[in-house]
């Protein structure tokens, strides 16, 4: 997904006891409000206390958010925030990220658990998030996969917009694909990911950092894959079909459900006849082919 990554990034901590009846219900609503997206809002609790903890960009949204918490006049709400520089912010998402099951064909392993990972049937897919998005944690990232896995054989170039972590394209030559080719608008994604393409023992055939408002069609492929906002998908809707042969694929993603009407009817208007929709807890993903 396209998603900008600073080096520097304020980890925000709220605490507060559990059984504070709607607390955390408001306090999602006010990061909410504040731009924060659903996925990026952790929640947890340990010996009667529940921690919500996010990461942003810059002090300056992490003070507009404490003044945000602290209208609201709770008692006993802890705020903390510190800021990571990129070696924190790596050891931390490392930390927090271990082996699971992605779907019934992979498991996702994390490259520093590389190790200690026992076999099973699935085929593991190697990560090393370091900050980009794509852990396969997010559900848009598993409806992306399960697509994917869906059409196994059945195509042989691949085009990933927004491949953060390059999950996504391991999952495709695991599924057939030998022309691989991806962009993302953060050169921390772009480096991040050739590294997961390696390590897995795949390479793209061409990774760019580039911003799609500004990539110049170049071929058509036999599957694009597009895990993005939904604004951006409304935006940029003719040129992401555009990138998709006649008769082939195109999978999208970065829907929340309360969206989807809108942007399917969006759609309407393209040489798309939609084949499958995934429908999560609060997002969605769309597989088309192309008329």
């Amino acid at each position: 997904m396209f998603k900008k990554l600073n080096r520097k990034t304020v980890e925000i901590s709220l605490k507060f006891k559990a059984g504070s009846i709607g607390c955390a219900d408001i306090i999602r609503q006010v990061l909410l409000n504040q731009g924060i997206k659903e996925q990026d809002i952790i929640e947890s609790s340990k010996d009667g206390q529940v921690t919500i903890s996010l990461f942003v960009p810059q002090k300056r949204k992490a003070k507009r958010i404490k003044e945000d918490i602290a209208a609201l006049q709770f008692k006993n709400v802890r705020f903390i925030y510190r800021v990571l520089r990129s070696r924190d912010w790596l050891k931390k998402s490392r930390e927090n990220f271990k082996p699971f099951k992605l779907t019934p064909s992979f498991d996702v392993v994390p490259y520093a658990w590389r190790r200690q990972y026992k076999p099973t049937k699935r085929s593991p897919v190697y990560i090393d998030t370091t900050g980009a998005f794509g852990s396969g944690l997010h559900e848009t990232t598993r409806f992306m996969v399960e697509f994917i896995e869906f059409r196994k054989g059945r195509f042989d170039s691949f085009l990933d917009v927004g491949t953060g972590t390059g999950i996504l394209s391991i999952v495709a030559f695991k599924c057939s694909a030998r022309d691989v080719d991806a962009l993302d608008i953060d050169d921390l994604a772009v480096e991040v990911a050739q590294k997961n393409l390696k390590v897995n023992g795949h390479r793209f055939s061409r990774i760019k950092q580039q911003d799609l408002k500004v990539f110049k069609k170049e071929k058509a492929y036999d599957f694009v894959a597009a895990n993005l906002v939904t604004k951006t998908l409304v935006a940029f809707k003719r040129k992401i079909c555009s990138l998709v042969k006649k008769g082939q694929y195109l999978a999208i993603s970065g829907i929340s459900r309360e969206k989807l009407s809108f942007l399917r009817n969006e759609f309407k208007g393209l040489p798309l006849k939609c084949l499958k929709i995934k429908k999560g807890k609060d997002w969605a993903a769309l597989l088309y082919k192309r008329l």
